[in-house]
């Protein structure tokens, strides 16, 4: 009894030592094809990089970032979507240069979209900003490629408070930005294919064949990497720090490519 009670111990330690110290230094690129109708043949094979959750604080070990940045490069996307959280807590001079460094480094010269989340502040936004960011709050920009008709890029809660920018365009498709996966509930059906994205650690610890387990305000339902609803699809890209816990179990950071695919 006791030989089984000190193995199971052992296995513990190991899990515990394993979710700290070594998931959360590895990497992966998740790629998905998007399904769409009604849209411009224009927009097939469009392909967004889609990064979030970096978590950024004084004891972050940037090589991780730095890599994952030049992947972004190697991926050569369309787009690039940031969905929060930038940052975990306020820092320090140090920090912030080491920041700049790794946004500098993902050089794609193509439009960048970011929206805020809950542990960002005035800093995060300056920092996106000085690398060639577009923030969205509350509002919407429109996306050219290769059609007179663009796509309208949206950050809201809900669609129904959906605004168009002042050129009052049509538009192909939505990629609406969500703070909060959740608010994927909020979407009603519309003729035009809304393509949402949202951040979170998906649950932080992931047991094969079952959801993440840590789940917080905003992010309880929508837990997994893609749920659809009608002509509604949503994303899910669990990001690549790690909350105050410093722990990711068969969860490795990750940022996720998309290529939209044209029916």
């Amino acid at each position: 009894m006791k030989k089984c009670f000190f193995s199971l111990l052992i296995i513990i330690i190991i899990i515990i030592l394993y979710s700290i110290y070594i998931e959360p230094f590895n990497y992966k690129i998740n790629e998905y094809n998007i399904n769409v109708k009604d849209t411009s043949n224009h927009y097939n094979n469009l392909k967004i990089a889609h990064f979030t959750d970096t978590m950024i604080n004084n004891k972050t070990e940037f090589f991780l970032l730095n890599k994952i940045a030049e992947e972004i490069n190697n991926v050569n996307p369309n787009i690039i979507i940031f969905t929060g959280n930038l940052l975990s807590s306020n820092i320090n001079d140090k920090t912030k240069k080491k920041i700049n460094i790794f946004l500098s480094l993902i050089k794609v010269d193509v439009p960048k979209y970011a929206i805020l989340d809950k542990y960002d502040n005035e800093l995060s936004k300056e920092l996106l900003l000085n690398n060639g960011y577009q923030i969205l709050n509350k509002n919407s920009l429109y996306f050219f490629y290769k059609d007179i008709n663009p796509i309208l890029i949206e950050n809201f809660d809900t669609i129904d408070n959906l605004t168009l920018p002042e050129e009052n365009l049509n538009y192909n498709m939505i990629f609406l930005l969500l703070n909060n996966a959740d608010d994927f509930d909020n979407i009603t059906n519309h003729d035009i294919p809304i393509i949402a994205f949202a951040g979170n650690l998906g649950g932080e610890i992931r047991i094969p064949f079952y959801e993440g387990l840590i789940r917080n305000d905003g992010n309880k339902d929508y837990i997994n990497n893609y749920y659809s609803n009608k002509n509604n699809q949503l994303y899910v890209s669990f990001g690549i720090g790690t909350s105050k816990r410093k722990i990711r179990l068969f969860n490795k950071p990750s940022f996720n490519l998309y290529r939209i695919r044209v029916k």
